[in-house]
């Protein structure tokens, strides 16, 4: 395989999701190499009755975003029975 081939497209551990958006599709992607990373963040939390609002924590776990074209050192090659 060609070195220009080696992309997230192309790749076993890619997963391509696919949004439509005003009729425009738009292919990305996420990279499963690894367990999702955390991410916490703060939520604005309007409380009822006019009270004041408060931050609450909110933890989450995330895959990396990429695009088809991407690319990266881990790469392995799709087998054809996963196409």
């Amino acid at each position: 395989m060609d070195e220009m081939d080696e992309k997230c497209a192309t790749c076993r551990f890619w997963l391509a999701v696919r949004q439509v958006y005003d009729g425009n599709a738009e292919v990305f992607g996420v990279c499963r190499r690894y367990p999702p990373g955390g991410l916490s963040t703060y939520v604005l939390q309007m409380l009822a009755l006019g009270r004041a609002a408060e931050l609450t924590p909110v933890s989450e776990a995330h895959w990396p975003n990429t695009s088809e074209e991407d690319w990266c050192g881990e790469y392995s090659p799709r087998s054809p029975a996963t196409d």
